[in-house]
C-alpha cells in the first residue's frame, strides 16, 4: 500500500463523518419509506452482453465493487473472492468495471 492510500485509508473515517451530517441540501428519510424501485427488479448488461437481472440475489446481502484492472486496488480482489467463498449462498460480490478513473479499465472485454 503507498504513502498515498495509507493517509487516505486513516482519514475516510473523518470524511464519512462530516459527509454525514445533514446539511440543508439534505434529505433524511424516516422509518417505512419505500424506495421508487426494488433493488431486486433492476437489470443491467453483463461482460458478455447478456440481460442480468439482480432479482437472481433475492435473499443474500449483495455487494457492489466498482473495478478498473489498471487500479493501485487490484490486490483487494482476491480478498473480495475470499469474502464471497467464505459466506456461500449469503453474500453475493458484483463487480462493474469502470474507466471513469484515468483509463484504468482501457482494455476491451475479450
Amino acid at each position: 500500500m503507498t504513502l498515498k492510500q495509507k493517509l487516505l485509508k486513516a482519514a475516510y473515517p473523518a470524511l464519512m463523518w462530516f459527509s454525514k451530517k445533514p446539511g440543508p441540501q439534505s434529505i433524511i428519510s424516516g422509518n417505512g419509506t419505500i424506495p421508487p424501485a426494488s433493488f431486486y427488479l433492476l437489470t443491467d448488461t453483463s461482460i458478455n452482453g447478456q440481460a442480468f437481472n439482480f432479482e437472481q440475489f433475492k435473499g443474500r446481502k449483495i455487494l457492489l465493487v466498482n473495478t478498473a484492472s489498471d487500479c493501485g486496488y487490484t490486490a483487494q480482489y482476491e480478498a473480495l473472492e475470499q469474502l464471497s467463498q467464505k459466506y456461500p449462498g449469503k453474500l453475493a460480490v458484483i463487480g462493474f468495471p469502470s474507466n471513469d478513473f484515468q483509463d484504468q479499465e482501457k482494455g476491451t472485454d475479450e
